[in-house]
């Protein structure tokens, strides 16, 4: 199914999207003695937000393999295991409603099959989404079984412990989903309570543990994604937030079914419980938690602005679970009006197909915004073996902070501040582009660059210049500045005699530059335009 979804997105380069480079960055510096930084020699700094996945991928540095494929045959592994965990939870869920485990697992596979949405992410990105959808997976899976159990475990719970352990190493917000889940699950099963109280307290020890390296490793309890990124204007977070589950329900192929089946189910266990029906239904409860709670919690943190929702595709396995349940029981009924089994297999066949064609058309149509994020790690790579020839090396500040790390030798600075902490916490309160809201003007000159390169837009303006956005967009207006203008003069870097990019240079580092491939352009040259 990874193959089918990277030949539906266009099948970009095999390199990860750029912040998943950034991640990668670390890993190799990790992995060659360097330490926990983003510059070689440079301030510690955690720019990755999965401190555990950062770990993993080092490893991968370490082995004698081409390492873009190492990351993602990992990561196919680890989504196999997601995928699994969340097969079992709804196998164990469907013996409650007197539904085929086999039939339900085979319904299921079929959904995921239309979710190749997921698949990318997990697999291709080189993100840390599969081990945090397995994670979450694994945990529900366990939590599940928990409650289901006969006997019960007297004290310890071995697969809650883990689950509990891990959840807050992936990422920041994994300690309140393990501790939300664990709560739940004392909740319904208040006589078992030692299994899960015990993993609460792992999970709690897990976060204080990496807290305090983080505290004395790096000066700051979260990881600099979070300064960077996360406004303290908690409104505007939200209002974004909702935004981002809205574009996700209205758009995201059957979103907004599902959540309406999951509302539906909960009403029904609910009224199961007080019922005190036959029927155990707690373990639905413990999905649907899942599905709401991680819902909620990226709505509150403010979204994302990357293609095909990233926040919520860790949850999509779990996510099918409970329309599957209702489909199969639904089934049920109409039964009786298909005389045939040709009638039935037809029916079955049919509704596969238009699953099929209603999830992967759509994906296929948004394939340019999910192949621009591989293009900018691929953009990245290119531009820095190109500036290791040029002598001196300048200080690079740039927007797009990831494949460039791979390749460049020289000093950068991430003037949206994930991989430079002193651009992070510039501004508490973040206002311009989603997530990339960081820059201030303050910091970047008390610490100028030598150049600031447009090697992202694909574009070589040879002639007739247009800077769009030069008095707004990540930069803030930092192009149309006077003292930007005074101090920086436009500059074209040459690859050959048809490639080049555009760029901004340091008056100062022009001065001792001797290099003919990089060419001086008057400022009367360009047309400043914004929107």
């Amino acid at each position: 199914m990874s193959v089918i979804a990277w030949f539906l997105s266009g099948q970009p380069p095999l390199v990860g999207i750029d912040d998943a480079a950034i991640t990668r960055s670390y890993s190799e510096n990790i992995a060659n003695g360097h330490g926990f930084v983003y510059n070689i020699g440079g301030e510690r700094v955690e720019g990755a937000t999965s401190f555990l996945w950062t770990l993993i991928v080092s490893l991968a540095y370490l082995l004698p393999f081409k390492v873009e494929l190492t990351i993602i045959a990992i990561n196919y592994v680890i989504t196999v295991f997601a995928v699994t965990f969340s097969l079992w939870t709804g196998a164990s869920i469907a013996r409650h409603f007197s539904i085929s485990r086999k039939v339900l697992t085979g319904l299921l596979i079929a959904i995921y099959i239309s979710m190749p949405g997921y698949f990318m992410w997990s697999v291709v990105s080189m993100m840390e989404i599969a081990i945090w959808s397995a994670a979450i997976s694994f945990l529900v899976w366990r939590i599940v079984r928990h409650l289901d159990a006969t006997p019960p475990a007297r004290w310890l719970d071995g697969g809650l412990l883990f689950g509990g352990l891990v959840l807050p190493l992936i990422r920041p917000e994994g300690v309140a989903i393990a501790v939300g889940l664990l709560a739940l699950a004392l909740i319904l099963a208040p006589r078992r309570p030692l299994p899960p109280l015990i993993a609460i307290g792992a999970a709690l020890a897990s976060l204080a543990a990496l807290v305090l390296f983080r505290l004395s490793y790096f000066g700051y309890p979260f990881p600099n994604t979070y300064y960077a990124k996360v406004s303290s204007d908690r409104v505007q977070d939200i209002v974004d937030g909702l935004k981002y589950l809205v574009s996700f329900l209205n758009q995201q192929p059957f979103a907004d079914f599902y959540v309406l089946c999951w509302a539906g189910l909960v009403v029904l266990a609910i009224a199961n419980l007080v019922r005190r029906s036959r029927t155990n239904t707690a373990s639905l409860l413990v999905v649907a938690a899942t599905v709401f709670g991680m819902l909620s919690i990226y709505a509150v943190l403010g979204g994302d602005h990357f293609a095909q929702w990233r926040f919520y595709q860790p949850l999509l396995p779990l996510f099918a679970i409970g329309p599957a349940l209702l489909v199969l029981l639904g089934f049920d009924l109409i039964r009786p009006y298909l005389a045939s089994s040709f009638a039935i297999f037809a029916a079955l066949s049919a509704s596969f197909l238009m699953l099929l064609g209603c999830s992967w058309l759509p994906f296929y149509q948004a394939r340019f915004e999910v192949q621009v994020e591989y293009i900018l790690t691929y953009q990245g790579e290119e531009f820095g073996e190109y500036l290791n020839t040029v002598t001196p090396l300048p200080r690079l500040g740039v927007v797009a902070a990831g494949g460039i790390a791979l390749s460049y030798e020289g000093w950068l600075l991430d003037l949206m501040g994930l991989n430079w902490t002193r651009m992070a916490h510039a501004n508490p309160v973040k206002v311009g582009y989603r997530n990339h809201a960081s820059f201030d003007k303050g910091v970047f000159w008390d610490e100028t660059p030598d150049l600031i390169a447009n090697y992202t837009s694909g574009i070589c303006q040879k002639t007739d210049w247009i800077e769009p956005n030069a008095a707004e967009g990540p930069l803030k207006g930092l192009i149309a500045d006077t003292d930007f203008q005074k101090s920086f003069l436009p500059v074209r870097l040459w690859a050959d005699e048809e490639n080049c990019w555009n760029g901004f240079a340091k008056r100062e580092w022009l001065d001792i530059l001797d290099d003919s491939r990089i060419e001086r352009v008057p400022w009367s040259d360009l047309l400043l335009y914004s929107y």
